[in-house]
This record gives C-alpha cells, structure tokens and sequence, in this order.
C-alpha cells in the first residue's frame, strides 16, 4: 500500500499564529498603555507592514499549494 504524505503545513501554521497572538496578549497585559502609544504612533507604518506581510504570506501560500497540487 502507498502511504500517503501528509501535510503539516496549516498545523504548522496555526501553531506560529496562535503563539504570535498569545504573546501579544502577555505584552498587552503587562503593559497596557505602553502598548496601546505605542501601536497608535506607528500606525501608518504597522498598516503598510502588514498589507505588505499578508501580501508575501499569500504568495507563499500560492506557491507551497501549487507545488504540491502538481507533484
């Protein structure tokens, strides 16, 4: 029988996400007001930052689901 490979790629993921938002809430809760300044006054360039993020994070995406569709 062949076995079939399977993909950690979305758990990995998730795993990376979840640990990034779970330091975000440990920061904010032992600084709340330093958080919050300092969010506000970068937040021209914190928007440019993630459209550009989400943009590069799609494209790998893109990429990494081709890559496997075709082999």
């Amino acid at each position: 029988m062949d076995r079939k490979e399977k993909n950690f790629l979305g758990f990995i993921v998730s795993i990376v996400v979840g640990a990034i938002v779970a330091s975000l809430c440990i920061i904010q809760a032992i600084f709340p007001n330093e958080f919050k300044a300092f969010f506000i006054q970068h937040s021209i360039f914190f928007n440019i930052m993630g459209g550009f993020l989400v943009f590069i994070g799609v494209v790998i995406l893109g990429f990494v689901t081709f890559i496997y569709e075709r082999y």
